[in-house]
């Protein structure tokens, strides 16, 4: 009964129809974190961080009883980071469409994944921090692992910069160890809020970074130059 009065008092105070629209997106969150951990993903949320984003040591689940419970933790907390494990495919990926409240997303060392695994990031409003690097292992990267298949795997290509572009809210991005040209990375140049970027490719130049630094001012772009891929 009090579950009932409390929920009540809720559509009261904010209205019934963006209580619905609040309890579908919880629930679809739900059910997209349970998708992303089955297949061995770490999904952190914003009451197992500080303020800086630093996880907090043995920190306990919030407790929810009465109505809270009935609608769940995913309606009173958001999703902080997500990080895909490196065998995740970009059917994997498809799932963080529904984790529109996070802010963080690894994809590091992911070499399964496609340019369609990143256009799934352009639906996230609040996505601030992505680390896609090392996808690649063709290029320079510190090791080629050897139970994945090179001749089937999936390709990120200057098409996921035209994706990343889209992203709006970006403010820290990783890029390293893909296969990138000078003329991709100016789709970096439509990141209002881009603070830092990490770039490192071996059809990256010079003069590519220098560009690119012109259009961000503001922007600290740190560049690493390969001047060689491995298998050259």
């Amino acid at each position: 009964m009090r579950s009932v009065v409390g929920l009540s008092v809720l559509a009261t105070c904010i209205g019934i129809g963006a209580l619905s629209v609040r309890m579908l997106a919880a629930q679809r969150q739900a059910a997209a974190v349970k998708a992303i951990q089955q297949i061995g993903g770490i999904v952190t949320y914003d009451w197992e961080v500080d303020d800086t984003g630093t996880r907090i040591a043995n920190v306990e689940e919030p407790s929810l009883d009465g109505w809270r419970a009935v609608l769940g933790l995913d309606f009173f907390y958001d999703v902080y980071q997500v990080q895909f494990p490196k065998d995740v495919t970009d059917d994997g990926v498809r799932h963080i469409k529904d984790v529109r409240t996070v802010r963080a997303v690894n994809l590091a060392y992911c070499f399964d994944i496609s340019d369609q695994a990143i256009q799934y990031l352009t639906a996230l409003p609040n996505l601030r921090v992505l680390e896609l690097y090392a996808n690649d292992p063709i290029e320079r990267n510190n090791f080629v692992p050897i139970e994945f298949d090179l001749t089937k795997q999936g390709q990120i290509t200057e098409t996921s910069l035209e994706y990343i572009g889209r992203i709006r809210s970006l403010e820290e991005l990783s890029l390293w160890d893909d296969d990138y040209s000078d003329r991709g990375i100016m789709q970096l140049s439509h990141l209002p809020e881009l603070r830092y970027v990490f770039l490192r490719s071996s059809r990256v130049t010079e003069a590519g970074i220098a560009r690119l630094q012109q259009a961000l001012p503001n922007t600290i772009v740190d560049a690493d130059i390969v001047s060689k891929r491995i298998n050259d």
